[in-house]
């Protein structure tokens, strides 16, 4: 993880992002928010990488929302979606104080079927620090 304070002109040295942070070689999504003066990360990530379906494949599942202010402690924030869940896309709209996952949803859980539809969540961006 790297960060600007000034648009991408310049660059914080880049720092390893924790193994804490579920499925950590799985593709997730990482947003930033500046919040009380200082950044708050965000991350969308399966909760559940190790589902697998009637063909004996793997799936990802419970796709959650976690806050973290140094990326390197994760606190999760909510389950965005129990049942099979993967490949997510974080926005947040600061002047909307909202945060947004696009993501490609399972019907049922990740037993019964594969991913067939694409939503779109969104919730109040939390106060610094968590939920």
């Amino acid at each position: 993880v790297s960060f600007s304070d000034d648009g991408g002109g310049h660059w914080s040295k880049p720092r390893q992002l924790t193994t804490a942070l579920p499925g950590p070689n799985c593709e997730a999504s990482i947003a930033s928010a500046e919040r009380n003066g200082s950044w708050q990360l965000f991350a969308a990530a399966p909760s559940n990488t190790v589902v697998h379906d009637d063909r004996g494949g793997l799936l990802r599942a419970g796709l959650a929302l976690y806050t973290s202010a140094d990326g390197e402690r994760w606190e999760k924030l909510r389950t965005v979606d129990a049942n099979a869940s993967a490949y997510s896309s974080l926005l947040v709209l600061p002047q909307a104080r909202s945060l947004l996952c696009l993501y490609e949803a399972g019907h049922g859980t990740a037993h019964q079927a594969p991913y067939g539809s694409i939503r779109l969540g969104r919730w109040a961006l939390p106060a610094h620090g968590g939920a």
